[in-house]
């Protein structure tokens, strides 16, 4: 929840400049200030803490339990980059498995502020 404070306005201005709907980070943070005010940072809030928390779950999960397995089976504790390894694995199928929710919080960043456009 804590870290959402700050990504949630960061992905805003990101997805908008991404979008094409400002220049650069500058502009998009003067723009969706001047349009929305503070309250346009945060468009995206929830869908973002409902891609989280299952993302979450699914990736130190999945995480977990690839490392107690590869550490039995080599009957040794892993090194680095094979959690590294397994993390990256675990994030990749969370990732997959959150991705509708994830592509919901983009268009709720960008149609809110197509609509103030318009």
């Amino acid at each position: 929840l804590g870290s959402s404070l700050v990504r949630v306005p960061a992905d805003n201005v990101k997805q908008k400049v991404q979008a094409g709907l400002f220049g650069n980070t500058f502009e998009a943070i003067v723009g969706i200030h001047r349009t929305q005010g503070l309250r346009g940072f945060f468009v995206g809030f929830r869908a973002t803490m409902m891609r989280e928390m299952p993302f979450s779950v699914v990736q130190f999960t999945i995480w977990e339990d690839l490392k107690r397995r590869l550490s039995l089976r080599y009957n040794r504790r892993l090194n680095a980059w094979e959690s590294g390894l397994c993390g990256s694995i675990a994030g990749a199928v969370a990732a997959a498995m959150t991705t509708p929710i994830d592509v919901l919080k983009t268009r709720q960043m960008i149609g809110e502020a197509k609509q103030d456009e318009g």
